[in-house]
């Protein structure tokens, strides 16, 4: 298990556009035994507070829950069944250096996203059934939700349909 992409956990080339400063993806490995497989969520080696609140989030096929802003703790999440697109924001805090870029992440692309305070995030179930996030966080709810036009992303089907 480590961070995927470059040292600083940036993911490849294979993800669109860079991730916004603080964002970590960490590769997993599934562990196989006869019985089916374990995957590990959290691991106090990465650089990461440990989360005080774990729960599960699922969305059904097509679905989109964005923006989320979480001001003083951090979110963990990883997609255990389906396929989820999530879109990170940075909106530059009038520096003028937003950026928005997304990944996939589900049960055949297992990895973890840690989202730091001050960057929004998304997601969006791509597949053709429901998916089920694990979502930890650090610290307490204080998460609010932003209407998407004030975020500017685009989500797009597989077809090029635009969904919000």
């Amino acid at each position: 298990m480590g961070k995927e992409g470059n040292e600083r956990g940036r993911p490849s080339g294979s993800d669109r556009h860079r991730l916004p400063d603080g964002v970590q993806v960490e590769r997993v490995e599934l562990e196989e035994d006869g019985e089916g497989w374990y995957l590990d969520f959290f691991d106090v080696g990465w650089d990461t507070p440990v989360p005080s609140r774990i729960r599960t989030r699922t969305l059904m096929p097509g679905t989109v829950d964005a923006w989320h802003l979480r001001s003083d703790s951090s979110r963990l999440a990883c997609c255990v069944k389906g396929t989820t697109e999530v879109a990170l924001h940075d909106p530059g805090n009038g520096n003028g250096t937003r950026t928005t870029s997304s990944l996939l992440m589900g049960d055949r692309t297992p990895r973890v996203v840690i989202v730091p305070p001050g960057v929004l995030y998304g997601f969006r179930n791509i597949g053709r059934r429901n998916s089920i996030l694990l979502l930890a966080s650090s610290g307490g709810e204080d998460g609010s939700v932003l209407p998407p036009e004030e975020v500017g992303h685009t989500w797009v089907e597989a077809r090029g349909r635009r969904l919000i």
